[in-house]
């Protein structure tokens, strides 16, 4: 559940849970107005899907007993071996104080999602490196056989959730052959040697000098020629503290666990503000026009007094590159998917980056927002965090 980083000068990093970044309901008011209008600048415009929340977090139950709150991060993949969507997202538990990745199924992507009761990945053991938390996903099927699939659950995780420059986020890996239980590489496995663990932010720096921590989140993977690439958000800090590196990083391997890292892209660096730096990508591969494309979220302060403050967006970005390293921002000015305050599913706000699949054609876009519509009125937040789609072909 990534807060949006502000001015590249300044890194900070808040986390808001539900017990302490509620936004008050009378402090939510329509967008700013220059940004309101900002449409499509590229190809046909996206389609809202009109079943939209596909995913309500207010009517299922956490496996405390407790209503959800968020569908945050999303990452989603349709399997053909079960024929049905999978979407895993992060939700947290006031009870326990940790967040964990749900599992929920459908055979349509616009409708009849259905959460398991149980998450698909718990946070870590106590003192591990994911204790607290684990979040930001990114998923990938790899056929093994006719009727067999690997799956490989790329997350993020921390033994903090203090919402500050505290935190640090590592990157981790979770396997699985059924897509039902999902266990981490052990140490024996990982390049660390600590159960989940792929690699810390030092190693995302390579010719960064005086890295000592930071953070690593929302990847972005796909298996491709033989090899796992990872895009990704990336933050560097030195000894003292300063932000000195960041933006979305690039990491390639052959096996999944041990990763050859390129560092923060400097042609994903957005110019519509001073110091504002491009985070949460998601990216897919289009056949069609061999290109990679990536959406894409830019740290905008005039969206910090709704929804979520620090997790509120007003809309995703678009870039497309040949080789996946080299970008081209579509419009820096623009967004490719803009938030809309007049649609009942998210006219609270919309938040978090968000996860793009591209099959058989069709781009389908899964993205959180904040709502007021079906809403527990016992015990509950003046508004619920879901997840919607939009599609375009």
């Amino acid at each position: 559940m990534k807060a949006v980083i502000a001015p590249i000068f300044v890194f900070a990093l808040s986390i808001c849970l539900a017990s302490s970044c509620m936004a008050d309901e009378k402090g939510v008011q329509s967008p700013p107005a220059t940004h309101q209008a900002a449409t499509l600048n590229h190809g046909p415009r996206w389609t809202r899907n009109p079943s939209n929340l596909i995913i309500n977090p207010s009517h299922f139950s956490l496996p405390t007993g407790e209503l959800g709150f968020n569908t945050s991060d999303p990452c989603v993949l349709y399997s053909e071996k079960t024929k049905s969507w999978h979407a895993f997202f992060s939700s947290n538990s006031d009870k326990l104080d940790k967040q964990f990745l749900m599992h929920a199924t459908s055979k349509e992507a616009t409708n009849g999602w259905r959460v398991l009761p149980l998450p698909a990945l718990d946070a870590g053991a106590a003192n591990s490196w994911d204790a607290r938390t684990v979040e930001t996903c990114s998923i990938v099927e790899i056929e093994v056989g006719p009727t067999q699939s690997n799956y490989y659950l790329f997350y993020s995780g921390a033994n903090t959730m203090d919402g500050d420059d505290a935190d640090v986020y590592s990157m981790g890996l979770a396997f699985s052959t059924d897509l039902q239980s999902f266990h981490r590489i052990d140490a024996r496995n990982s390049p660390k040697k600590a159960d989940g663990l792929l690699f810390d932010p030092v190693e995302a720096f390579p010719k960064t000098p005086g890295v000592t921590s930071g953070v690593v989140t929302d990847p972005s993977v796909m298996y491709q020629d033989g090899s796992f690439k990872m895009w990704f958000f990336c933050a560097a800090k030195n000894e003292s503290g300063e932000f000195i590196d960041g933006g979305i990083c690039y990491a390639s391997s052959a096996d999944g666990l041990n990763w050859q890292h390129q560092g923060a892209l400097p042609t994903l660096m957005n110019d519509k503000a001073p110091g504002v730096i491009a985070q949460q990508p998601t990216v897919i591969y289009n056949p069609q026009s061999r290109l990679y494309e990536m959406w894409a979220v830019i740290d905008d302060p005039a969206y910090a007094s709704y929804g979520i403050e620090g997790l509120a967006v007003g809309g995703y970005f678009h870039a497309t590159s040949a080789d996946g390293l080299q970008w081209t921002y579509t419009d820096k000015t623009a967004y490719d998917f803009t938030w809309d305050s007049t649609i009942p599913s998210e006219n609270k706000g919309m938040g978090n980056g968000p996860t793009v699949v591209y099959a058989k054609g069709i781009y389908y876009l899964f993205y959180s927002s904040f709502s007021d519509q079906r809403i527990p009125t016992v015990d509950y937040p003046p508004f619920t965090w879901g997840l919607n789609l939009a599609i375009k072909n």
